[in-house]
């Protein structure tokens, strides 16, 4: 039990799957590239219909046609997203156009209006938001969109649902069910219907809000007034300009950030990142995680890439593998889906060893937290926010996702998606329903495997899930999928952030390399021992004694009651 206690204080160091943002904007009359004015929510809302088909992560929902996939996700492709879903718009509307913005800074944003004259003791306390008392009601109807929404989400209990809705689908079964519990979120930032809510909400919001309009269309305003202008004509200029500010827009919303923080003293997950951390004067760190975060993202919009990030801690969580031709070949397993409940004296364990945990059941299952932002979570549920933890962490990093594979159709499985080899299950969730997110599904997981007789998933705060959609619970070799696991790692991983105790970034790559290694060499030995004669022949006589228990069972008569 105590070994299980310290594998779930595990499950706060949390994964993000990252992605870029596009902001909706128009040429005005001159030909200029603008924000949007409010006449143009409309048009804005149709639009979004168009964001949630097809933009990373929510066409993960989507069942798109074989070549848009290709056109859409394809690796290596410089901003394929961005030129497939500007073709969607301006059939909408000729004037309109996207333009790339990292969701880092999107998120900075969100964090700048969340924060702006609003504290967390001002929030109605005690009594429920649906019975306010009368000094509170004011105060609820100054709140801007997104505070308001943020309120209504806490209230309505909008993730709850979610979570509720999830759990259903996956005991159900199949896939699809499970990601259309996620289309009601992100249409509630576009067309809410507050047709059911607390009476409080009529008086706090207008009857037919688009808080991602609104949010677009504030950023963009800024963005254009203040950084790139208001005269360009090309769209491509507008995005040039927009990058190399884009590391002063994110310490300018630091900035503003801390002086609501320190003002107002909140409590988010925001706060765990420590963003005075991240400034050297008045620009950003060049160590920092929110540049290297910007840098990253706009990096991988040349490969047409999403990533997932990464804030681990504690030395003495890793497992180190050695190799069993050459016990000095040591490997630092980081993260797995799988545990070895190893002796705490031990410093490594070699494949034949990992093999004798796996004959004798001795492996827990892990299904390791993700989120879909830095700042995902940040509001409503900071303690699966990966900016929690960044600061205190051993260990930040990033792994590349390569979108079309996690969203092509498999050769066998029964899975209705490849999933990048069913290693993880990413939530289709907006980048403003991942922000306000909050429980156990509005971020992002890896998978892990139902071969192992425990039914414990470490990692998930839900007891006896039952996972017939094969969402987080696959069927597969549980050694095999460590060892995938493993692998995928070793391959795809960018290294953000490293304490010294850890050595360096190579170093550490290199060590995820033979811990991938050792790993295989236990699935090649499991592999050979379980397709031996031997092993063949007793489960065939097994098989017959079941079918004759099974016959003789069918015979005996049911007496009349």
């Amino acid at each position: 039990m105590a070994l299980k206690n310290t594998f779930l204080l595990l499950t706060i160091f949390a994964w993000q799957v990252a992605h870029a943002e596009l902001l909706i904007v128009k040429r005005n009359p001159q030909g200029a590239i603008v924000a949007l004015d409010d006449n143009d929510e409309k048009t804005y809302n149709v639009i979004t219909l168009l964001l949630q088909r097809f933009q990373w992560p929510m066409c993960i929902i989507s069942s798109l046609p074989e070549a848009e996939k290709k056109e859409l996700y394809s690796p290596g492709i410089p901003a394929a997203e961005e030129i497939f879903i500007r073709k969607k718009v301006q059939r909408v509307n000729p004037d309109f156009d996207v333009l790339f913005v990292p969701t880092t800074i999107y998120e900075l944003f969100c964090i700048r209006y969340m924060l702006s004259n609003f504290t967390l003791t001002q929030n109605p306390s005690g009594a429920s938001l649906s019975q306010p008392a009368s000094s509170d009601i004011a105060m609820l109807e100054s709140l801007n969109l997104l505070q308001k929404t943020y309120l209504y989400c806490q209230e309505a209990g909008l993730y709850n649902t979610l979570q509720g809705q999830v759990v259903a689908a996956a005991a159900k079964g199949p896939l699809e069910q499970v990601l259309n519990s996620y289309r009601p979120v992100n249409q509630m930032f576009v067309q809410p219907d507050f047709s059911q809510a607390p009476a409080v909400f009529s008086k706090m919001l207008p009857q037919s809000p688009s808080l991602a309009f609104y949010i677009n269309q504030q950023i963009a305003k800024i963005i254009f007034t203040s950084y790139v202008g208001t005269a360009h004509k090309s769209i491509d200029t507008a995005a040039e300009i927009l990058q190399k500010r884009a590391l002063a827009i994110a310490a300018q919303e630091i900035t503003t950030a801390l002086q609501s923080i320190n003002k107002n003293k909140w409590n988010l997950g925001v706060d765990g990142l420590h963003l005075e951390r991240e400034l050297q004067g008045t620009a950003l760190k060049e160590s920092g995680i929110v540049k290297k975060m910007i840098d990253l993202e706009y990096s991988l919009r040349n490969q047409n890439k999403a990533f997932i990030l990464r804030a681990t801690g504690g030395v003495k969580q890793y497992v180190r593998l050695a190799d069993n031709n050459d016990p000095r070949s040591v490997g630092l397993l980081l993260d797995n889906p799988l545990f070895f409940q190893k002796n705490q004296a031990r410093t490594m364990l070699t494949p034949a060893e990992m093999f004798a945990y796996y004959k004798s059941d001795k492996l827990l299952r892990y299904s390791i937290s993700f989120g879909n932002s830095l700042f995902a979570g940040s509001i409503l549920d900071a303690n699966a926010c990966a900016c929690s933890y960044i600061a205190d962490s051993d260990l930040v990093y990033a792994l590349s996702i390569d979108k079309y594979a996690y969203l092509a159709a498999p050769t066998k499985a029964k899975s209705a998606m490849n999933r990048c080899d069913k290693l993880f299950f990413i939530s289709p969730l907006s980048t403003l329903g991942s922000f306000l997110g909050g429980g156990e599904f509005f971020h992002s997981r890896g998978t892990t495997v139902a071969t192992i007789k425990d039914d414990t998933v470490i990692g998930l705060a839900i007891s006896n899930f039952v996972d017939r959609a094969q969402m987080l619970i696959i069927e597969r070799d549980a050694l095999r999928h460590a060892s995938l696991f493993a692998s995928y790692m070793a391959k795809n991983a960018v290294i953000l952030k490293i304490d010294e105790k850890l050595g360096t970034s190579d170093k550490v790559i290199q060590e995820m390399h033979r811990a991938a290694s050792a790993l295989y060499q236990a699935m090649t030995f499991a592999k050979a021992l379980q397709s031996s004669p031997n092993v063949i022949l007793k489960k065939k006589a097994r098989e017959a004694r079941e079918r004759v228990e099974k016959k003789k069972t069918a015979k005996v008569p049911v007496s009349a009651s």
